[in-house]
């Protein structure tokens, strides 16, 4: 019953989060333009997340509740509860964007977006207090306020914050500097970063699968078992990576048509892909690493070396080549 408890106090702190998130989304265009990025770029990006921000609470229990089941050895639920909505949010996504009737336009993705957090968020409730056993569920108690609980947890989500945020911030900000490269090149680099966050799903789905797995292999004292799951999860996920490689290779020329037909587009793609698919091998074994990082408590490690792979060697060095 620990676990609910754990959960009822991740809530708290998330509440507390999403205070300053929401001040940075609803204030985008202001900071958006004090970077040097063009105002209507600043306008759209702005207007895109004060409709995604209806989303971000749901979004929060969407994390709440996938970890409240991952615990309990329930790794499927999540899954078909996304699954379903996936199908419905690409049915929302095209009527909200499209339809001649409602002329949301650009509104239709995000909106669609926010409904769809908003349903498996509610499904994921739903399941959890219907159909699954309610053993870890802890009665609403004010423990879940202590400070020496929320202490433990955002000590261990810094660590958290360290591993995972910062690569995706590294991104960000190589978004921002491509900017400044002109539309055409970031444009390029919208492609790039769409394609190889979509690839890294696999491999980093597998980390968070391996990192479960094996703390409970670890918690049940079987250290061999645990090394066989790290094993079998480093193996699979360079296997994917491979495979996203040579999709990547092969297709390097005709990648770009899948997102706009600009000729200057496609050639600046088709140049960087083969860069893109050696760095896959790569980029997959770190979605695994750091999940058996987690899974040991090594939060700390795997932050400390993304923090100086990205920002003291990575960014750093490639501002300067670009620039």
């Amino acid at each position: 019953r620990l676990l609910g408890l754990w959960c009822q106090r991740m809530a708290v702190l998330y509440l507390l989060l999403l205070v300053p998130m929401l001040c940075i989304w609803l204030n985008a265009e202001d900071i958006l333009i004090l970077l040097r990025q063009d105002r209507e770029v600043a306008r759209l990006a702005s207007r895109y997340l004060a409709r995604l921000a209806l989303g971000l609470p749901a979004f929060a229990l969407i994390t709440i509740t996938k970890r409240y089941f991952q615990a309990q050895g329930l790794f499927s639920l999540p899954t078909k509860i996304s699954t379903v909505v996936a199908g419905i949010n690409v049915l929302m996504t095209v009527t909200l964007g499209m339809s001649p009737y409602l002329h949301l336009g650009f509104d239709g993705a995000p909106l669609s977006t926010s409904i769809s957090y908003n349903l498996v968020a509610l499904s994921s409730v739903i399941c959890g207090w219907k159909i699954e056993l309610r053993s870890a569920w802890y009665p609403i108690s004010t423990r879940a306020l202590h400070p020496s609980g929320l202490a433990t947890l955002l000590h261990l989500g810094l660590g958290g914050v360290g591993q995972i945020a910062s690569e995706w911030w590294a991104w960000e900000l190589v978004g921002l500097a491509a900017s400044l490269l002109g539309p055409k090149a970031l444009a390029a680099q919208s492609v790039l970063l769409v394609s190889t966050t979509t690839t890294y799903q696999a491999p980093f789905s597998l980390g968070v699968a391996a990192s479960v797995r094996i703390g409970q292999l670890l918690g049940l004292a079987q250290p061999r078992l645990a090394k066989l799951a790290a094993h079998a999860a480093f193996l699979l996920g360079l296997a994917i990576s491979l495979v996203f490689s040579a999709i990547f290779w092969v297709w390097r020329n005709q990648w770009a048509y899948l997102f706009n037909d600009d000729e200057d587009v496609a050639v600046m793609v088709g140049s960087v892909l083969p860069l893109v698919a050696l760095f896959q091998v790569f980029d997959g074994t770190v979605g695994i690493v750091g999940g058996i990082l987690r899974a040991r408590g090594k939060q700390a490690t795997g932050a400390l070396l993304n923090l100086s792979a990205y920002y003291v060697i990575g960014i750093p060095l490639g501002i300067y080549l670009a620039f």
